[in-house]
């Protein structure tokens, strides 16, 4: 997708959720956040987090802590790209995804 057309996919998804209306998004939008995200944070986790592991003495780490202590960064990081509240955004995910039972 070009930036530009997720600069507006990003202002428009970033207006309803930061403004706290949790109605759902059009399906085009949510998988284009949704995909955008994904990516965000796969490029991140192999590119950082992966290459920094190996490097450690894994007896001294707890891998659970350190991918989660990683995954906030990168969640703030999407949220300044973005200019999503990414804590809004998983109330919204919450809310109007649920997995079926």
């Amino acid at each position: 997708m070009k930036k530009r057309q997720l600069k507006k996919v990003f202002k428009i998804v970033a207006k309803q959720i930061n403004n706290g209306d949790f109605t759902k998004l059009k399906p085009v939008y949510f998988r284009i956040i949704d995909k955008t995200l994904a990516n965000f944070v796969e490029r991140k986790y192999i590119n950082e987090f992966g290459s920094w592991w190996y490097d450690q003495d894994w007896s001294k780490f707890d891998l659970t802590t350190e991918i989660l202590r990683y995954y906030k960064k990168w969640d703030k990081e999407f949220e300044e790209w973005s200019g999503i509240n990414m804590d809004l955004y998983t109330r919204y995910f919450q809310k109007n995804h649920k997995k079926s039972a």
